[in-house]
């Protein structure tokens, strides 16, 4: 059965954060494959205009182009409208339903995982890894999920993490504590400083000769 880690954002622009956290979890839960899944309409980012998502897909393309497990998925910018998770992994299980899928999401996005659509349901069609967003550390607990939702699990002290009644898991992953937002990169292109290091050189180059961001 094929592992694979599903992760989702608005990715405007992607950066080292994004990749170093899913490498590590790749590696901690021995993952065969992690698909990056640009949203096309992020339901809790509606107060400001994304970046087109086609750019923002060709960004991802860009830096995951030398890795033989990451890839990048066109599904939500081509179904367009407000992406769902629920309605993504629905997708990914009818088109692949022998494989167990890994959804993986910063610890801000679990806070707010009880204004999620049908969020009880993602638990059932995958198990859901959260990993840190600096500066705040990892809080591994299940308080922000709803009642009924917290019912649903058990703690598993052989894997530090918890079981739903499904069989998926809820895992709490804490990696590499890389302090770098996308907030803050975009800005830092309007304002012509350096992005050295904090996105690959491929994504630098594409913004620049695309003039994102106000770049050039």
């Amino acid at each position: 059965m094929a592992r694979i880690g599903i992760f989702g954002g608005s990715f405007d622009p992607i950066h080292i954060g994004h990749l170093r956290a899913a490498e590590e979890v790749r590696e901690a839960l021995r993952l065969d494959r992690v698909r990056f899944v640009p949203a096309a309409v992020p339901p809790h980012k509606t107060d400001r205009e994304l970046t087109d998502g086609r750019a923002r897909l060709e960004m991802v393309k860009l830096a995951v182009a030398d890795h033989p497990a990451f890839s990048a998925s066109a599904m939500e910018i081509e179904r367009g409208g407000t992406s769902y998770s629920v309605d993504t992994l629905s997708r990914l299980h009818e088109d692949e339903p022998d494989a167990a899928f890994f959804f993986i999401v910063g610890d801000d996005a679990f806070r707010e995982i009880h204004t999620w659509k049908d969020c009880e349901r993602v638990f059932e069609l995958a198990s859901l890894v959260v990993v840190e967003r600096p500066p705040r550390p990892l809080e591994p607990s299940i308080e922000h999920l709803p009642v009924a939702a917290q019912n649903s699990f058990c703690y598993d002290p052989l894997t530090r993490s918890y079981r739903h009644q499904s069989g998926n898991g809820l895992h709490f992953l804490s990696t590499t504590a890389i302090d770098v937002s996308s907030t803050d990169l975009r800005q830092r292109f309007r304002e012509r400083r350096s992005v050295r290091y904090l996105v690959p050189d491929a994504v630098e180059r594409y913004v620049r000769e695309k003039e994102l961001y106000g770049a050039s």
